[in-house]
């Protein structure tokens, strides 16, 4: 019996749909790629294989629109009269990981945003459909629970839920990233001698001090302690990071909500406390960038000032 198939009659371990992906990320052969979708498929696992289908679309370019293929064509065009090369190898070594092309349309956003190539992701969890699923089951703070026969407070209710809706405030701090022109921060002096240094993750992060840097959105930030906005000398400089069309592209495809588990699965697809978050609060949203994903965020920083 295929390996696979044995995965997939292995009902009791929890780590079947995980195994299966890993195997299906080693192939190159078109035909073996289908078979093992439509088994998948029969035995039950629709979303997974409908994954696999997304991802092959994209590997083996299935069924691409002329307008995707005009728009890629463009972006490529685009890409070889620009300063910056795209490394764009499909073909593995041997021995080398499998990594599929992105889809279309993320590979016409990789062009136009301007990545290099030495941009670093590795770690982070992709905030994707599945995800976005999960986001829209939950609620910061917990689902409202209480009910109440006056339509007035109903409404107010209904009204505070979609508020607290994670994939809601998701979409509107997605709004406000694209059309941001800065993240900015206080910070002490010997935090912004870090940055002069070359923003290195030892120096950004003492030993004991935060586990995240928070930034605002076109806005300085206010600390949600009092005594630390009371010792306003402290904190007297600012850095004001760039929102370039490469960092807005990764805060958008990897910015999470401010929960490392929600639903404590071991499936680390659904894990987000790697990556960089966001937290509604003080009538808008406050960027957290946490320090074991500070490498990640940094690689897409290509400007900032200080003050």
């Amino acid at each position: 019996m295929k390996y696979y198939l044995r995965l997939l009659n292995n009902m009791e371990d929890p780590e079947r749909s995980n195994k299966i992906w890993n195997y299906f990320m080693t192939l190159e052969n078109e035909e073996k790629v289908i078979t093992l979708i439509n088994d998948v498929f029969d035995a039950g696992e629709k979303e997974l294989a409908e994954e696999m289908q997304e991802e092959a679309h994209a590997y083996f370019d299935w069924a691409l629109s002329s307008e995707e293929k005009r728009l890629i064509d463009i972006a490529e065009n685009w890409e070889r009269s620009s300063s910056f090369s795209l490394d764009k190898t499909a073909i593995r070594k041997r021995g080398q990981k499998y990594i599929p092309k992105p889809r279309s349309e993320k590979r016409i956003q990789q062009i136009l945003s301007g990545t290099t190539g030495k941009e670093i992701t590795q770690g982070l969890n992709a905030i994707e459909s599945r995800q976005e699923k999960v986001f829209s089951n939950l609620f910061q703070g917990g689902n409202i629970v209480k009910t109440t026969f006056n339509p007035i407070k109903r409404a107010k209710m209904q009204e505070e839920q979609v508020q607290r809706n994670y994939l809601k405030q998701l979409e509107r701090v997605r709004r406000e990233i694209i059309e941001g022109d800065y993240l900015i921060r206080k910070m002490s002096a010997a935090e912004k001698e870090a940055y002069r240094r070359g923003a290195l993750k030892e120096d950004i992060f003492p030993q004991g001090i935060e586990g995240m840097k928070a930034f605002a959105i076109d806005k300085t930030y206010t600390f949600s302690d009092a005594e630390r906005n009371a010792n306003g000398d402290d904190y007297q400089h600012l850095i004001k990071i760039n929102l370039t069309p490469k960092l807005k592209t990764f805060l958008i495809n990897y910015l999470s909500p401010n929960v490392g588990n929600p639903l404590g699965v071991t499936d680390r697809r659904l894990h987000f406390n790697r990556n960089p978050q966001f937290k509604f609060e003080q009538e808008g949203f406050t960027i957290l960038i946490p320090s074991a994903s500070w490498k990640q965020f940094w690689s897409f920083v290509t400007g900032y000032f200080q003050k």
